[in-house]
């Protein structure tokens, strides 16, 4: 009986040092998140041609970052993240219940699953633009290292339907598949309709 008690102290001990579900950016406090989230897109944004000269992050409540652009203007950058809450807390249980890391979690991302999700967090963050004179324009960045996403499915999902942004001039995507430095990073499509 001893031995198999002390079996599963290791295997705890291991779920514990296992890696967040989605946690590719995830760092100690949000702040780090953001941190860790803007660093890949700053990288991944010279590659799809975003021309940004600075990022700001300390010392902003709203938005979560600033950027300023080479032709000058000032950019609010509101970042937020792409996760099946569902799966995310089912692997939290895990830590504490080995046995829960043996029970998958399958989320069905369909095309209008994923659509529906990007609508939600832009709706999130067009709600939190209160003062939209003090930047040229804003942006929201959504980030996501969901397991079962991969750039194809965003693609698929991103042809299909532009999604509502009230105030939000320009939304993209960036995923961890990838390096540090080599996060591929869409350009989602802005319009009325859901």
């Amino acid at each position: 009986m001893a031995e198999g008690a002390a079996l599963w102290r290791e295997i705890g001990a291991i779920l514990a040092g296992a890696k967040r579900h989605a946690g590719f950016f995830h760092g100690p406090t949000k702040h780090a998140t953001e941190a860790n989230v803007l660093r890949c897109f700053l990288a991944a944004a010279g590659t799809a041609g975003l021309q940004i000269r600075s990022a700001r992050l300390e010392g902003l409540e709203r938005p979560d970052a600033e950027l300023t652009l080479t032709d000058g203007r000032r950019v609010g950058l509101e970042i937020t993240e792409f996760v099946d809450e569902g799966c995310r807390a089912a692997a939290e249980r895990a830590r504490d219940d080995p046995m829960a890391a043996w029970r998958p979690c399958d989320v069905a991302w369909t095309p209008r699953a994923i659509r529906g999700l990007l609508a939600d967090r832009l709706a999130s963050k067009s709600a939190k633009i209160h003062a939209p004179e003090r930047f040229d324009a804003w942006w929201v960045l959504v980030f996501t290292d969901e397991p079962g996403l991969d750039p194809a499915m965003i693609d698929r999902a991103l042809s299909e339907a532009a999604l509502p942004a009230p105030g939000i001039d320009r939304a993209l995507m960036l995923m961890s598949h990838g390096t540090a430095d080599r996060c591929p990073l869409f350009d989602l499509p802005l319009g009325d309709r859901p």
